[in-house]
């Protein structure tokens, strides 16, 4: 996807990729967005139970919009209750992190911010690590 901040965590060798639309992180957020994800390969039977932003400035902070069943191939999740942030291509929305859940394993995108997240009744924590990689998974977080 053109223009977009994609993000690739690695899960049992397999690639996962989200690509959040840079039109969608900086729209309305009365108005719904998107946000595209997909497997790189085949990962029948894997689960993604959905996605999360934190936001210290908000209390409580982050919330998951979105539940689904990952089989193969793309899919739309649509979210309500994204920010305006004006941030630039390529980096994530400070003070936002993108949070993943994949049977039952915790990712946080790099910047993530040094607090709790409340998702679902979960709790979550974060500290900045390094971008991911091709071999490693970040920011694991086993519940």
């Amino acid at each position: 996807m053109a223009n977009s901040l994609k993000v690739t965590l690695n899960k049992n060798n397999v690639p996962w990729t989200v690509e959040v639309p840079n039109t969608s992180l900086n729209a309305n957020p009365e108005e719904p967005q998107a946000i595209k994800w997909h497997t790189e390969e085949n990962a029948a039977g894997a689960t993604f139970v959905g996605f999360a932003w934190s936001d210290p400035n908000n209390s409580p902070p982050g919330g998951i919009f979105g539940q689904f069943d990952i089989i193969t191939g793309t899919k739309w999740a649509t979210l309500s209750d994204m920010h305006k942030d004006g941030s630039t291509a390529g980096r994530l929305p400070w003070p936002y992190c993108l949070w993943i859940k994949l049977n039952g394993t915790t990712y946080g995108t790099p910047g993530a911010p040094p607090h709790r997240s409340t998702a679902r009744g979960e709790k979550k924590s974060s500290t900045p690590r390094d971008p991911p990689t091709t071999t490693s998974s970040p920011n694991i977080k086993n519940n």
